[in-house]
């Protein structure tokens, strides 16, 4: 069971998160932009698939959800 992401881990979930979220801000139709939530977890599960399992459906699952954001960084942190 995955604890928390390592410090190359987290370099890399915040490229991808960055590289997703700047892609879809400047996409001209609003139906293929990210929220923030959404691009961290996919940026967790390219980076780490079996947290990404981990926090899905918990209250650090932040796809639906931007407020949930604060706990998946804790929960990445734990």
């Amino acid at each position: 069971m995955e604890k928390h992401l390592t410090d190359e881990e987290w370099v890399k979930l915040m490229r991808i998160f960055c590289k997703n979220l700047l892609k879809t801000r400047y996409e001209k139709e609003k139906k293929y932009q990210q929220r923030a939530g959404q691009a961290y977890m996919n940026a967790l599960r390219t980076v780490n698939n079996n947290l990404y399992k981990e926090i899905t459906d918990t209250d650090a699952d932040c796809f639906y959800n931007d407020d949930l954001i604060i706990n998946f960084i804790r929960r990445l942190n734990k």
